[in-house]
């Protein structure tokens, strides 16, 4: 799973609604794309519930829309992930 990945950040999110209104997102879609959830559209629960082995790669370099936090929440939800380097 890849997404790009503002949780938290005010600033950015307010950005991105405003963006994602201008190109005519559904006001349900752009909340669910900018919840406070570490996958956005996924319960906290339900990806610690993933019976399958899964692996988390950070982004080269931590950004705006790709903050290292949330590849720790994901870690943290699945103790027995696998962090890839990143590339």
């Amino acid at each position: 799973m890849t997404w790009p990945d503002t949780v938290g950040d005010a600033p950015l999110d307010a950005r991105l609604r405003v963006a994602l209104a201008e190109q005519d997102a559904e006001p349900d879609t752009v909340t669910n794309l900018l919840s406070r959830l570490t996958l956005p559209g996924v319960s906290d629960e339900q990806i610690a519930a993933l019976p399958m082995p899964v692996s988390v790669m950070p982004h080269p370099r931590s950004a705006a829309t790709h903050q290292c936090r949330t590849v720790r929440s994901f870690l943290g939800l699945l103790p027995a992930a696998t962090e890839l380097p990143s590339s």
